[in-house]
């Protein structure tokens, strides 16, 4: 697995590494300390796997850069690493396209385990967020954007299919639908399916009718 580290602090990208490393031996670590050697070195590597980025960089926001790599490469996974803690700067990356959030503070055991999970599922945001998120949602009542794709696999699960019956209804692997479900909790800032839909319905994602169309 080839993973690009988007860091202008060389002491934190050798503390990913080293994490990345206890995960695995054979992860390789690509490094770029701006946006502008982020973007050379993905125009040069594109069997990278996965990017870890900081949202503070010298040359441009990393909340730009996240949209532009999402714009070029939408399947590759981001994990935002970054000190920031605001819900509503954690709600504007994963709308960008991040696939995880991890604050910067959280101890070593808690960065082994996003980052375990996050390579293993492709995506992860932490717990504190989630929660963080939930109640900014409920007090700004807004939505967030979704994609076709995204609005296809919410609807299928309103209906209370599996992620099996999914996969079956769009042609898709089921791996494919895990990701998408996992990325649905994340942007609804929810625990569970349950959840999910029922926060869908209060931002007016879906309708009753979604629920009963079979």
């Amino acid at each position: 697995m080839k993973i690009l580290i988007i860091d202008d602090h060389p002491l934190l990208i050798a503390g990913v590494r080293d994490v990345l490393h206890s995960l695995d031996t054979r992860v390789d670590c690509l490094e770029a300390g701006n946006a502008a050697e982020a973007l050379q070195c993905l125009r040069a590597e594109r069997d990278i796997d996965a990017v870890c980025l900081d949202l503070n960089l010298p040359d441009e926001q990393g909340l730009v850069l996240l949209e532009r790599i999402h714009a070029t490469r939408a399947d590759l996974p981001v994990l935002v690493f970054s000190a920031i803690t605001d819900a509503q700067v954690v709600e504007r990356a994963l709308d960008a396209g991040a696939a995880g959030y991890v604050v910067k503070s959280s101890s070593r055991g808690d960065l082994v385990a996003a980052f375990e999970t996050f390579l293993a599922t492709g995506r992860y945001v932490s717990p504190a967020l989630r929660r963080a998120l939930e109640t900014y949602r409920s007090e700004t009542a807004r939505a967030p954007r979704l994609t076709r794709r995204q609005r296809e696999v919410l609807q299928l699960m309103a209906r209370g299919l599996s992620n099996q019956e999914i996969a079956a209804e769009l042609a898709l692997v089921e791996s494919t639908v895990k990701g998408h479900v996992s990325c649905l909790l994340d942007l609804m800032g929810a625990g569970n399916r349950t959840a999910c839909v029922q926060q869908a319905f209060r931002f007016g994602l879906l309708s009753p009718r979604e629920t009963l169309d079979t």
